[in-house]
């Protein structure tokens, strides 16, 4: 058996060797498992497209668009993003990325859903990154129940059923008898010239106001 200088024989360095392989093999399967898998595709501006995928349940994966100007490419320096998802029935309503970047798709974002639909805004005008992320069953998978974001509410889109108008205890020190013969005197001359028909509308109306409050 041959004796190496540092006083280890040939076996043992076979030994020792194979630790060593084992050890190296190791590290690389952890490195592999390790590694983020990446969703990759290219959106260009002149051909609107949303991308689709597939993927399991719990995965946590990236987005990698490449940003195309009628194939060209297009700077996206310095532009911030966001990863805007929803499921079917949210209407207007969007899940942004809370945990991650704009470029992750995390476990937590996961509700269950069979389907979502996702954006990558840049800049908040820019959507041309986006897709549907079809999502299949997987063994131990928990949804997250997330709290569903709150709408914004565009007042200039809602129709009203009942009409805006005072509450009867609003109205009190001003609906009296006097209040409303005042304000019949005081603009029955504008009345008048404006339409001669709104006067006896009015008079009309004063009378039975005070015929109610009596």
């Amino acid at each position: 058996m041959k004796n190496y200088k540092f006083g280890v024989t040939s076996s043992e360095f076979g030994v020792i060797g194979r630790y060593l392989l084992l050890a190296t093999y190791s590290l690389l399967l952890a490195g592999a498992a390790s590694a983020q898998f990446a969703l990759r595709w290219e959106t260009d501006v002149a051909r609107p497209a949303p991308a689709q995928f597939t993927r399991y349940h719990g995965d946590a994966f990236a987005f990698e668009p490449t940003w195309l100007a009628y194939g060209a490419p297009l700077a996206t320096n310095g532009m911030t993003f966001t990863l805007y998802y929803q499921t079917n029935g949210m209407g207007n309503v969007w899940f942004t990325n809370t945990a991650g970047s704009a470029f992750e798709w995390l476990p937590q974002y996961d509700t269950g859903a069979s389907a979502y639909t996702f954006f990558i805004g840049a800049d908040g005008r820019n959507y041309q990154a986006n897709g549907v992320l079809r999502m299949l069953p997987s063994p131990g998978f928990k949804p997250n129940m997330l709290t569903p974001p709150i709408p914004y509410l565009d007042f200039n889109l809602i129709e009203y059923l009942n009409a805006p108008w005072l509450l009867p205890s609003a109205l009190d020190g001003y609906a009296t008898e006097a209040w409303v013969e005042n304000y019949v005197a005081e603009n029955a001359p504008a009345l008048t010239e404006a339409d001669p028909v709104a006067l006896p509308v009015a008079v009309a109306a004063g009378n039975l106001a005070t015929q109610a409050m009596a």
